[in-house]
């Protein structure tokens, strides 16, 4: 049970980030294009400095049509929001993949023995 309150608090999380990315990804074209060409401190703070950008805006225009359910809306004038590359598996060693799942279950019991405390 933990693992499957684990998985589906994951996966909700994830939902939510891909919507996210999918709104600034209409907005900014920066963000449809290869930002791999800047080091990855920098693309974290490009996708910080659109979120603060993006939220300034729709707190002064909250009617803005860049705010509209970007999966019921079509693609921008821009075109069509590009999809994800594929995500390539990351290679690690056997050791840190089992701290990682070590890491991993570690969190879904402590989130499932909050959970039925409070239910």
């Amino acid at each position: 049970m933990a693992k499957e309150l684990f998985n589906y608090r994951h996966s909700s999380l994830r939902n939510i980030i891909e919507r996210t990315f999918r709104v600034l990804k209409r907005r900014f074209a920066i963000l449809r294009e290869a930002v791999l060409n800047y080091t990855m401190t920098a693309q974290v703070n490009i996708v910080i400095a659109y979120c603060a950008v993006h939220n300034f805006i729709f707190d002064e225009h909250p009617d803005n049509t860049h705010f509209v359910n970007p999966d019921e809306a079509g693609p921008d004038v821009n075109g069509a929001i590009l999809p994800y590359p594929d995500i390539q598996p990351l290679h690690a060693d056997p050791q840190a993949i089992q701290e990682w799942w070590t890491m991993r279950d570690a969190l879904a019991e402590g989130m499932f023995a909050i959970y039925r405390r409070h239910n």
